[in-house]
């Protein structure tokens, strides 16, 4: 049977390191596709694992961070937590950090495999973290965004993003990092921009429906996908818009800007790469679902469903869209 594959592998050296929602994390050979070794989890897979050094990092629905060996997929050991994991981890300063559904934000020693520090918010912490110049920043159910030190763990603020609960007002978005501001979606249909430092809300855009999607930022704007089917650019400085796209569905995953492209996937299961100047339509494919693109500055990856797909770069200046090159299920 073919399990559902949700979130995009982290792609390091000649491998993709694949999780699937059955419980498998699956290393797969870069060039070829063909499965070099699987690995079961404890419970299913709902987030993107991180590679560091030969260690690789992987939290599960069950409420367990496991590390692998990267080599062959050898358990070395594992973390509990008291709820499902959906974020996927970061590396900052020896530690794993990763928020877990039991309220709390951990930072683990990956020497000692233990806690160094938590941060608990008000509801479950879905989303990843964000790292820039020291200070970590994670959305939580609660609709806050938190800014918490990496070295120690001080809450240096939370702000509540939530300003009225049409349409719930969580945050399940990764937040992105960039010019002073963290930029993040809300089930509440808006993206906050919010100062790194001081924590304070700078604008607020409102789409009409959740924004699950986290943003990315380039060009000095904002990208991000929202449930009401739009695709958004806008402007980082003032949160106006450049330009919208209208997708064929609901947009629920992150996008990713790759030299002047952004891509992004629907629900619908359409990954559509749009020029990130005009808004024009520069690929599309009928692949992708929730995932996106991730890609290693040559190759473009993309999961749609329950397969992994490799595109490698035109033969010609002049050709459009991409070769499908490999797939595994």
């Amino acid at each position: 049977a073919h399990q559902p594959v949700d979130f995009p592998p982290a792609v390091v050296r000649d491998r993709l390191y694949l999780p699937v929602t059955d419980g498998s994390l699956v290393a797969i050979d870069r060039a070829t596709g063909k499965r070099l070794w699987s690995k079961s989890a404890a419970g299913p897979l709902v987030s993107s694992p991180l590679v560091v050094g030969d260690v690789v990092y992987q939290g599960s629905k069950e409420g367990t961070m496991h590390a692998f060996a990267a080599e062959d997929g050898e358990e070395l050991w594992r973390f509990p937590t008291k709820g499902p994991i959906e974020s996927s981890p970061i590396y900052v300063d020896g530690r794993i950090v990763f928020g877990s559904h039991d309220g709390t934000l951990y930072a683990v020693d990956a020497g000692t495999h233990r806690a160094v520090w938590t941060v608990k918010g008000d509801a479950a912490f879905k989303g990843a973290a964000a790292l820039a110049n020291g200070t970590i920043y994670a959305g939580n159910y609660d609709g806050k965004l938190y800014a918490v030190r990496a070295s120690d763990g001080v809450v240096l603020w939370a702000t509540q993003t939530r300003r009225e609960f049409s349409y719930g007002g969580s945050l399940y978005s990764s937040p992105s990092v960039a010019y002073g501001r963290v930029f993040v979606g809300s089930t509440d249909g808006r993206v906050y921009a919010i100062g790194a430092k001081s924590g304070d809300i700078k604008w607020v855009h409102a789409t009409q429906d959740w924004v699950y999607a986290s943003p990315a930022i380039a060009n000095r704007t904002v990208f991000v996908g929202s449930y009401d089917g739009t695709f958004y650019a806008l402007d980082a400085r003032t949160g106006d818009k450049r330009w919208t796209f209208t997708a064929d569905d609901r947009v629920a995953g992150s996008a990713t800007v790759i030299d002047d492209i952004v891509y992004f996937s629907t629900l619908g299961g359409t990954t559509w790469g749009l020029d990130i100047k005009s808004g024009a339509v520069r690929f599309s494919t009928d692949e992708g679902r929730t995932a996106g693109v991730v890609s290693d500055g040559e190759w473009l990856f993309l999961t749609g469903e329950s397969k992994l797909f490799g595109f490698a770069p035109p033969a010609s200046a002049e050709a459009t869209g991409a070769r499908r090159t490999a797939a595994a299920a």
